[in-house]
């Protein structure tokens, strides 16, 4: 009888032990606030930027690409404006094509916060589709902070690094 409850006991802490870890590893607390550079590939090119986002609506890429350096596009939950070279413009819809690497990652973003509980976790990734697109958001473990950024149908690849 002993050595049943023995059993019993290391089984039962064998289970909780499992359960605890699986649950670990499949959680983990994203940071949708970013302050950090980017490199981008989107349609075969490469862009490097600075993408800045305080919340959904609220963000700015500035271009640091030597063809476009300060090209700066800012969404203020308002409007949007693009500036580059001292010159700007102001508008309360967003001028980008909604198939420009921007737009698409801003949404991306967005919707991924916004739509947390309808999202596929696999460890430090995150998935999900919005208007017919799949995404995967990829965060460091212990700090939650947006590594990657993929939408295949868009051939759109972001990783980010340098997070303030």
């Amino acid at each position: 009888m002993r050595k049943k409850g023995i059993f019993v006991l290391l089984l039962l802490s064998t289970l909780i032990f499992f359960t605890a870890c699986s649950k670990e590893d499949t959680e983990i607390d994203i940071n949708y606030i970013l302050d950090c550079t980017a490199d981008i590939e989107y349609k075969g090119e490469k862009i490097n930027c600075n993408l800045y986002r305080q919340a959904p609506s609220r963000a700015s890429i500035q271009i640091l690409s030597p063809n476009f350096n300060g090209l700066t596009y800012y969404w203020s939950g308002k409007d949007f404006s693009i500036s580059y070279n001292g010159l700007s413009a102001k508008s309360t819809e967003c001028l980008l094509p909604q198939t420009s690497f921007a737009v698409q990652l801003m949404k991306v973003i967005d919707f991924a916060e916004q739509n947390k509980s309808n999202l596929d976790m696999h460890g430090n990734q995150i998935s999900g589709n919005i208007n017919g697109s799949d995404f995967t958001i990829t965060a460091d473990r212990s700090t939650g902070l947006i590594k990657s950024i993929k939408i295949p149908s868009s051939n759109i690849s972001a990783e980010l690094y340098d997070h303030n």
